[in-house]
């Protein structure tokens, strides 16, 4: 190809390319003009910011008065636009609803089908027993981005369904965020910090997600509540801090998720868990807390795994009260003021697999009172005081775990027919111990310990067997060097 040819070529190409991104940018800019005036437009059409006092917008009002009526009504009155359809909501925006501390709450909105959206507003002062904002029987609302302060409740729900409640600051009031017989609702990215109870309290509630909310400094009660048959809920990516209870208290509720929390520093537990089934608690973090990290009261068929549980005033985690069928894996738990993992109080036929229970200040594992539970690849090392620790507790198979470098690696106390197999139990001040405990098994265990090796029966016996077979070799070889000695022919 000539030169001017190429230059030619590459004239139309710098050409051709600066065109295309000329174009693209005012595709941009126009789209975003665009939104813009389509967003403005739709601000343009609201009505100018007020104050209000005790409104309630009721979908099924028959009549009108000054201060309730239905959804024309509202939009009459200003307080909203749009037409209840998902394309064109009704918009409730940028208002002030104050009750002064008068009688009753500062929005209802009652028995509504519609689509309807509240953003942007300020609820206050409501009457001392009522809501900020208190919706009943409704579902397709939007509340978002709101301020609520100085009511009973900063937001109410009963019998609500499908409604997203979302990125509101609720903070000086008696409760948050209070849900009761609603389900399939999304409350995510609130912040229901700072109230005199609960931040957030669930009720008789299901299928609800509950995800990357604060739930910080409540005053006299939990972070998050659930409670009374609250069955099948996520709660996901949630706070739960500096509480003067517990960080999540979950009440007689079944398959409800706990999942990539962060719990720390409450007065009471991180997570309590009081009852009910089939619980999933997975890859949260739990620290500082002043009792246990997570504390399992009467709950079966559970899942606790991947969570990380430090420096908790009692045990990382605990299972107590009868509680049966329970998978303890893959947790870490580190520095806990007790032990790693406490089972007690028939704390029977649980499986407790791949935990690390290192540098608490008790035990790695105790087991008080519980029974044929089964203990297999976990770490349990630099406890103060034993790495695997059995109390009236029977018929357990601790096997394949390894207990470094504790007081004693496994210690027996009154504890009959347990199994103890296969595991590493090094550098401990006793291998293992047993006091008033009879028909438990050792087999497989090698330890060394400030006091030498010690190796179990049956390994005794396979070491002792290859120096026999060594031994024989050696005096053979000898023999035949003696005897081929003697044969040898004088020259």
């Amino acid at each position: 190809m000539s030169n001017k040819k190429i230059q030619k070529f590459a004239v139309f190409l710098i050409t051709f390319l600066t065109l295309s991104i000329l174009g693209l940018t005012l595709s941009i800019n126009f789209n975003t003009t665009t939104d813009n005036l389509a967003f403005r437009n739709d601000n343009d059409t609201l009505q100018i910011s007020a104050t209000y006092v005790n409104i309630e917008i009721d979908a099924l009002a028959a009549t009108n008065t000054t201060n309730s009526g239905n959804w024309t009504w509202a939009k009459d009155s200003g307080y909203c636009t749009g037409y209840g359809t998902p394309a064109s909501p009704y918009i409730i925006q940028g208002h002030t609803f104050d009750n002064g501390g008068g009688f009753d709450d500062c929005l209802r909105i009652l028995n509504s089908r519609v689509y309807f959206i509240v953003r942007n507003c300020i609820f206050r002062n409501s009457d001392p027993l009522d809501a900020g904002l208190y919706l009943n029987n409704v579902t397709n609302g939007d509340i978002i981005s709101n301020f609520i302060y100085g009511c009973l409740r900063g937001i109410e729900l009963v019998f609500v369904n499908n409604t997203e409640i979302n990125g509101n600051h609720i903070y000086g009031n008696n409760e948050g965020i209070r849900v009761s017989n609603s389900h399939h609702n999304t409350i995510s990215s609130n912040n229901v910090s700072s109230n005199a109870n609960h931040g957030m309290y669930v009720l008789q509630s299901t299928f609800n997600t509950i995800s990357n909310n604060h739930a910080d400094e409540s005053q006299n009660g939990h972070g998050f509540t659930l409670t009374s048959n609250s069955d099948d809920n996520m709660l996901s990516g949630n706070t739960a801090n500096l509480n003067d209870q517990n960080g999540f208290n979950i009440d007689s509720c079944d398959e409800v998720t706990v999942h990539h929390n962060t719990v720390y520093g409450n007065l009471l537990n991180g997570i309590n868990i009081d009852g009910g089934n089939n619980f999933l608690c997975t890859s949260n973090t739990v620290y500082e807390n002043k009792q246990n990290g997570i504390l399992l009261d009467n709950t079966d068929d559970s899942d606790i795994e991947n969570n990380n549980v430090y420096q908790n005033g009692m045990n990382g985690i605990a299972l107590i009260s009868s509680s049966t069928l329970n998978i303890i894996k893959y947790n870490f738990l580190q520095k806990n003021n007790l032990s790693g993992i406490l089972l007690d109080s028939g704390g029977h036929n649980n499986i407790l697999i791949s935990n690390t229970a290192n540098e608490n200040s008790e035990h790695g594992i105790f087991l008080i009172g519980s029974n044929n539970n089964v203990l297999t690849d976990n770490i349990a090392n630099s406890n103060e005081m034993n790495g695997i620790h059995l109390e009236s507790s029977n018929g357990n198979s601790i096997i394949l775990n390894t207990a470094n470098r504790n007081k004693n690696g496994t210690f027996l106390d009154g504890s009959n027919n347990n199994k103890i197999i296969n595991n590493i139990l090094i550098g401990n001040l006793v291998c293992y111990n047993e006091t008033g405990s009879v028909g438990n098994i050792f087999e497989g265990n090698i330890c060394t310990s400030t006091g030498g090796l010690t190796i179990d029966l049956a390994v005794a016996s396979l070491v002792l067997l290859v120096f026999v077979i060594i031994e024989s070799v050696v005096i053979g070889a000898v023999a035949a060097l003696y005897f081929l000695k003697r044969r040898k022919p004088k020259t």
